[in-house]
């Protein structure tokens, strides 16, 4: 005899795909802020010291 409904298997790995799609989506949105964050703080810095040797010069 069957144990349990093929109906609820499916619901299972439905889940499951969902879970790891999930799992991975925010690993590459935290990748994504990641690089946009050190690509923010390259700029400033480049600014930063463009600034300050404006500021040094003058």
């Amino acid at each position: 005899m069957q144990k349990g409904h093929p109906r609820h298997k499916q619901l299972k790995r439905a889940k499951r795909d969902m879970y790891l799609y999930r799992r991975r989506k925010s690993k590459e949105m935290v990748e994504a802020l990641r690089l946009t964050f050190k690509c923010i703080g390259e700029t400033f810095a480049g600014v930063s010291k463009a600034i300050a040797k404006y500021f040094r010069s003058a």
